[in-house]
């Protein structure tokens, strides 16, 4: 390791680490020199622009820039000489002569007001700008104002939004005094390619980009609060930390903060779509369905539900809830949801099992990545991401297949697209275009259902230029043999017709990952939403081990985690053939253990069914009687007319959600819980990260906790549950789980974060696991060769397309928070789908016109859109519109290994709407 630096600062001997700063040291010992171009933050480098960080160094003719300036050794830096800190005065004078007096200030608690407050500046003696060269303001944005009177020209909103998003939205335009920050070729805001993600308002040190909420009638405006709380962003697996801002019992504003996984940094949902908590749709009270309420269906009114509902008192909710399942056995199911905490992932499974006997308890991860799971379990022996994504900045070459990171998970993609800028290759694989492939120095955009073909046919390239890790493979798998041969039918030239990718494409990506030093492999739903994604994954996997990219810095297998707490809902047991920590329902002593950890009798050694398989069990008369915990299947499971049928025959429906969502229609007893900022507990990212989340606000009117509802409601089932706080149940859960090793609910109230595995007390986690091998038997991972399989169904002469399903950015799952958010139903408030341009003209439509989709299942009229990134045969429709539901029309079919539906591949027939109302 380099040597450090000494030099003295202030008349004290300090010490530098190479390539850091003297602001940085003279941070790091207590003294903060002004700055205002400067954002002490990861991804932001020092500019030195402002002038208000210099310092005095003996021996120099001219003061220096702190924040850019690298000391020497002896040095001496001085900064608070009277010449320094004279030079800081005179440049915050300056520029508060061209700022609105604080008082009328777009933000008076801005950063600026700060360090002229620090300096002792209060007014300035110099002459304000003239009027009519300051840009109007811009408030055509819904989410963000642009009050240019109050900027300095630091040019920090153009680094967060080039160099640490990777956006390139916002640039400089004009000459000197002049030159302002622009939006794409001099646009509004809000008529302009950005995406909201607000990164610029976070560090803008002015006010001159502020949030519209905390900016009175584009007018004067404070961001300070009341009171700020750290906890975990509650919507995808990425997992950030925010700064939720108070005041009252009302959060206004969020900020990210520096978390192992966001670094800072927000997506439009993080920042903008923390409101929906206070939506007046927001259950306060306990519902009872009527007795003469009409027939059951997606018939009630969120605002006029008194028409099937009445208030009840907690105690008598829970009663009448408790009533429809005790003593049932497997006449009842179980939902629990991936927007809950850890603890309460936990205490629902163990409801489940404990309390009716059996495994028959699923949530949403059987619709996300359960086929990543069933292969990385089987292959791999854990079902987790081997390396976080954070690791992406020490690979050589990365492959994002089937996922849209720029979409779903937004903070995730801003480390892939600077991997790329920083000159890694980015490998991108999916049928639908995307805006990483911008970034991409590969884009296959491959035919829909190939995956199979175009991975072994890669892969056959590395086997036949003899391109594989030969000690790797030695060392730490099994089965090479078998799938070395396996790979000799699949050649390139030979599946290149099949999966619409040329050969010479196919051996050129195959090089590239092979040669690399550190290959990192991402991928989403695109690849486990089939019914071979098991088969899908398994390719990656193979991939991944015969290049020897596992268990090194730079290398790995990540699937991106869909929901906040996919991971840890899985890893408490929230799933029907595992119990806590993947641990097996048909191992004795597995069962023998957490007998014995719960003080009950016999578990049971059957595996439970999965949430498709549930509902087939209701309409087969299995099952009469569930409990749903923040899952709403009636708009999330595919063919949602068999689901909302099966909802609609179970004579004991309770529902437990923030929300009366379409699911709770079907209720006949809905007990209101709190939202994840509402309440205090753990959550588990797509990184292995096991963060705490706090209460930022108090839950609406009579609102509970999960964890508490759920204890209520077991004992009155009769069971002696005695929690009185999460931190029992987590401690319960470490008794069970090894992967909690060393990870303590005080340790996490401390530190916030830590990755497991962690493997000393004072250990951070491990982002890079499986160096030393595999937690299955003989330390070794396996190759499992995959075969052709097609989708379930094919397009043919009545429905001649295929229909994807996804997301979009502004909107999340079954769009019950998302379309309750201000900023995100305004900008996304339409249901919509995409074809090619070429495609609607070829059907005598324009954009904006409504497009009638048809498969087998059902139809529905939508909004379409011109998207050049859709193939010609294809459409994309997201689905989180209940109006437009995109699962009226997915095939439900199963993976065989996963029993996850094929979301993403159904026959489709595009009509116009009006044609079809013509008939």
């Amino acid at each position: 390791m380099a040597e450090t630096i000494r030099f003295t600062l202030d008349g004290q001997d300090v010490a530098a680490a190479p390539g850091e700063t003297i602001w940085e040291v003279a941070q790091r010992h207590g003294t903060t020199i002004p700055h205002l171009c400067h954002k002490p933050a990861p991804g932001y480098r020092p500019d030195g622009n402002c002038r208000a960080c210099m310092v005095e160094i003996e021996g120099e003719r001219v003061l220096a820039a702190s924040c850019i300036r690298t000391p020497t050794e002896g040095m001496n830096v001085v900064s608070e000489s009277a010449r320094a800190t004279g030079a800081r005065k005179m440049v915050l004078e300056m520029l508060l002569a061209d700022q609105p007096e604080r008082a009328a200030a777009h933000d008076r608690s801005a950063h600026l007001w700060d360090m002229a407050e620090a300096q002792g500046v209060e007014t300035s003696r110099f002459p304000a700008l003239e009027p009519d060269r300051i840009p109007l303001l811009d408030d055509s944005h819904v989410a963000m104002t642009v009050n240019l009177d109050a900027c300095i020209q630091c040019g920090l909103c153009v680094r967060a939004c080039r160099e640490v998003q990777v956006n390139d939205v916002i640039g400089m335009a004009g000459r000197g005094h002049d030159a302002y920050p622009v939006f794409d070729f001099g646009d509004d805001m809000g008529a302009s390619t950005c995406v909201a993600c607000g990164e610029c308002v976070q560090a803008c040190p002015t006010g001159a980009l502020m949030p519209s909420a905390v900016v009175r009638d584009a007018g004067p405006g404070d961001s300070a609060a009341e009171r700020e709380v750290e906890s975990v962003c509650p919507f995808c697996g990425v997992g950030c930390q925010v700064s939720l801002k108070v005041k009252g019992d009302e959060i206004v504003h969020v900020e990210g903060i520096n978390g192992p996984a966001n670094e800072g940094r927000l997506c439009v949902k993080g920042r903008f779509g923390f409101d929906y908590i206070h939506h007046p749709h927001r259950l306060t009270k306990p519902l009872i369905r009527r007795d003469d309420a009409p027939a059951k269906g997606l018939n009630v009114d969120p605002e006029n539900w008194q028409t099937h509902f009445r208030e009840a008192s907690w105690e008598e909710a829970l009663d009448a809830a408790a009533a429809g399942l005790k003593g049932r056995g497997r006449e009842v199911a179980g939902f629990g949801s991936a927007k809950c905490s850890n603890e309460e992932a936990y205490l629902f499974q163990k409801f489940i099992r404990q309390g009716f006997g059996h495994n028959n308890v699923d949530h949403c991860t059987r619709l996300c990545h359960a086929s990543s799971v069933a292969a990385l379990m089987e292959n791999v022996g854990s079902g987790a991401v081997t390396a976080t994504f954070n690791e992406i900045e020490n690979a050589d070459v990365a492959i994002v297949i089937g996922a849209n990171p720029t979409e779903n998970h937004p903070v995730a993609a801003t480390f892939f697209k600077q991997f790329a800028r920083a000159g890694g290759k980015l490998i991108v694989m999916d049928p639908r275009g995307q805006a990483l492939s911008r970034h991409a120095s590969h884009m296959l955009q491959f035919k829909p259902g190939t995956d199979v073909a175009m991975l072994n046919a890669i892969m056959s390239v590395i086997v036949e230029e003899g391109l594989y890790d030969r000690q790797y493979i030695e060392a730490f798998t099994e089965n090479w043999e078998a799938e070395k041969a396996h790979l000799a039918a699949f050649r390139p030239e030979e599946m290149a017709e099949h999966c619409g990718i040329p050969a010479e494409t196919l051996r050129d990506v195959a090089r590239t990952f092979a040669r690399a030093q550190a290959g990192m492999i991402f991928w989403g739903m695109g690849v486990s939403q089939h019914v071979h994604g098991t088969d899908n994954s398994r390719c990656l996997i193979s991939l991944a081990l015969m290049c020897g990219h596992v268990g090194r810095p730079g290398t790995g297998l990540h699937p991106l985690r869909g929901q906040n707490n996919v991971q840890g809902a899985s890893d408490a047991g929230l799933i029907p053939m595992y119990l806590p920590d993947y641990q097996s329902v048909t191992d004795d002593g597995v069962r023998s253990a957490f007998t014995e950890l719960w003080g009950t009798g016999d578990l049971s050694s059957e595996k439970g069914l999965t949430v498709t398989e549930i509902l087939g069990a209701v309409h087969d008369g299995d099952i009469a009687a569930m409990y749903i915990l923040g899952e709403n299947p009636a708009m999330s499971d595919p063919d949602v007319v068999h689901a909302r049928a099966a909802l609609a025959k179970l004579d004991h429906l309770v529902v437990q959600d923030i929300f009366l969502t379409e699911t709770a229609n079907y209720a006949d007893v809905i007990l209101p819980a709190a939202a994840f900022y509402e309440k205090t507990g753990t959550v588990t990212n797509t990184n292995r990260q096991v963060q705490m989340g706090r209460p930022a606000v108090s839950p609406p009117g009579e609102a509970r906790e999960d964890w508490w509802i759920t204890t209520e409601l077991a004992k009155r089932c009769g069971l002696g549950w005695t929690y009185t706080h999460p931190r029992e149940v987590f401690a319960e859960m470490k008794a069970g789980m090894g992967s909690l090793a060393n990870i303590t609910w005080e340790r996490l109230e401390r530190e916030g974060a830590v990755t497991y595995p962690s493997l000393a007390p004072d250990d951070p986690g491990q982002a890079i696991v499986f160096g030393d091998g595999f937690p299955r038997a003989g330390g070794r991972a396996k190759f499992t060769p995959a075969a052709l399989v097609p989708p379930d169904e094919a397009p043919d002469a009545e429905f001649p397309m295929v229909l994807i399903t996804g997301r979009q950015l502004e909107h999340w799952h079954t769009g019950s928070m998302t379309r309750r958010s201000a900023v995100l139903d305004a900008v996304e408030p339409e249901a919509n789908c995409s074809l090619h341009p070429r495609t609607l003209a070829r059907l005598g439509l324009n954009a904006g016109d409504r497009v009638r989709l048809s498969t087998r299942r059902g139809a529905v009229e939508i909004m379409a859109r011109a998207d050049r990134a859709v193939a010609e045969d294809m459409v994309f429709m997201p689905f989180a519109f209940v109006e437009a539901a995109a699962n009226v029309l997915t095939n439900p079919a199963l993976d065989p290994f996963g029993k996850i539906p094929e979301f993403k591949y159904s026959a489709v027939r595009v009509e116009p709407a009006d044609a079809v109302a013509a008939e």
